[in-house]
């Protein structure tokens, strides 16, 4: 029979109660962790907002500030100005785009303005930016209720560019005291062409073409009379241009012409030069002249390929022992016009260690190149930038015709 012990009165009950008490001390401690956990986010949310505003950038926080600060304070005048019963300007717009105009117009907009307030408005012209543009009012003082035109006449002049104009209105309107006005627009041009053009990049002694664009948004149509250049073997097309093409749509072109120029140089290398042109107007007014400075390209007379050869850095031997024979294979090939007939020789080696010899390939202007390191060579370096070796292949007649590129490498003597 098991052994029961009697427990003393109130002992369960105690337990029973401190384990509550623990249990609802627990509970307050999570709560009370939780709402600091709250305030702390509620608080940083409320820093973030206040200085990081969404899409503002660091850098541009002053400026967005000043806008708002700038905001806060027209607000502010306005109340202030409503419950004075201030006067109140209000323009149904301030700007206008007369678009494209012709030279030598004089162009004006009437800009609406209304008194919305409770007191008499004062108007007044205060400075326009410069003498083609005169600001009139048509009256200065406007009743509550009422509204008057400020009338902007702008003189277009003859330069084909685009203008503003504007003026400035001074007011007795606390909230606006300077109201700005502008004009703007864009004179249409008589001749329109590029200050410069790229020819394409040709062989040596081929035609290098360029496309050069002329529009006019005055006249009709017109014609090149004439153009010239300093380019060697220069010679020139030209033909209309429809004026609804996507290069010229947003120009406003009334004609347009297209100008292909092509020249034909010898040597390697980038050129440039200009073309002078004399351009006559359909109705027969003054014959214009531009000029067109233009650059372009000519490959070089020969190209060398390899899966071997760097485009900078040639053509890499890396370590050669010298206990057998090497031999490395480029193809070399003549390009353009002038290279017919030519034959091509290796010119130069270096260093004379190398062997490169050069075979005629079944292609016209195509030769393989071969360069061998024999057996038995003795200790040579030319793995540097300072010292590296090259093969010189050209005409030997012409050595203008002849191209090279740099050999790197290092022959060790078998012991």
């Amino acid at each position: 029979m098991p052994l029961l012990l009697a427990r003393p009165a109130g002992v369960s009950f105690s337990f029973r109660f401190r384990f509550l008490e623990m249990r609802s001390a627990k509970k307050f401690t999570l709560l009370l962790v939780g709402l600091v956990l709250c305030i702390g986010a509620v608080a940083f949310s409320t820093q973030v907002v206040e200085y990081n505003p969404a899409g503002v950038k660091k850098g541009e926080r002053a400026k967005y500030e000043a806008i708002l600060a700038s905001h806060r304070r027209k607000e502010q005048l306005l109340s202030e100005a409503t419950q004075s019963e201030a006067p109140l300007a209000r323009f149904e717009s301030t700007s206008f785009d007369f678009g494209l105009v012709d030279p030598h117009s004089t162009l004006s907009k009437e800009f609406v303005v209304q008194n919305v307030g409770m007191s008499p408005l004062t108007l007044d012209v205060h400075s326009t930016t410069c003498k083609c543009t005169v600001g009139k009012l048509a009256d200065n003082i406007l009743l509550p209720g009422r509204s008057t035109t400020v009338t902007l006449a702008w003189n277009t002049g003859y330069q084909a560019e685009k203008y503003e104009q504007k003026a400035l209105v001074a007011t007795n309107d606390p909230t606006q005291p300077e109201i700005e006005l502008s004009v703007f627009g864009e004179v249409k041009a008589v001749l329109i062409s590029p200050e410069s053009a790229r020819m394409n990049t040709a062989n040596p002694g081929e035609a290098s073409t360029g496309r050069i664009v002329l529009y006019s948004q005055l006249w009709d149509s017109f014609s090149i009379l004439e153009a010239t250049s300093d380019l060697p073997g220069f010679d020139w097309e030209c033909a209309p241009l429809d004026t609804d093409t996507a290069e010229l749509i947003k120009e406003h072109p009334r004609s347009a012409m297209v100008l292909t120029p092509t020249a034909r140089l010898k040597n390697r290398g980038s050129f440039s030069g200009e073309i002078n042109l004399k351009v006559l107007p359909a109705d027969g007014g003054e014959v214009i002249e531009r000029t067109i400075k233009v650059t372009g390209k000519v490959r070089a007379p020969i190209i060398f390929i390899s899966n071997d050869i760097h485009m900078t850095q040639g053509l890499d031997l890396e370590t050669c022992n010298s206990s057998h024979e090497h031999q490395f294979q480029v193809l070399v090939r003549a390009q353009g016009a002038s290279a017919d007939g030519r034959a091509l020789e290796v010119l130069d080696v270096e260093p004379k260690e190398l062997q490169a010899t050069l075979q005629p390939l079944s292609r016209p202007g195509n030769y393989r190149l071969t360069l061998t390191i024999p057996k038995g060579t003795p200790s040579v370096m030319f793995n540097r930038d300072e010292k590296h070796g090259y093969v010189q292949v050209g005409d030997p007649e012409n050595k203008d015709f002849s191209n090279w590129f740099p050999v790197y490498g290092a022959v060790v003597a078998a012991e």
